[in-house]
């Protein structure tokens, strides 16, 4: 199963799930960067998304701590 389904399926069934759409909006928006740009790095991705979602400090933490349980270590840069 590739590294972003997997950071898809953890988001979505945490039970740390913060309220709002915006990480869920964000985890679709790193998913398909990803996709189309496999050599991205996920921590790049996530600072992108954290800007562009206007996420809090605490969901940046969420969706990196996520990242770190879902991801191979080779695609954790």
């Amino acid at each position: 199963m590739p590294a972003t389904r997997v950071l898809e399926l953890s988001v979505a069934n945490s039970d740390l799930m913060p309220q709002g759409e915006s990480v869920r909006r964000a985890v679709r928006w790193i998913a398909d960067q990803y996709r189309d740009n496999p050599g991205a790095g996920f921590r790049k991705l996530i600072e992108e998304a954290a800007i562009r979602f206007d996420l809090s400090p605490l969901e940046v933490d969420f969706l990196n701590h996520n990242w770190d349980k879902a991801a191979p270590s080779r695609d954790r840069g």
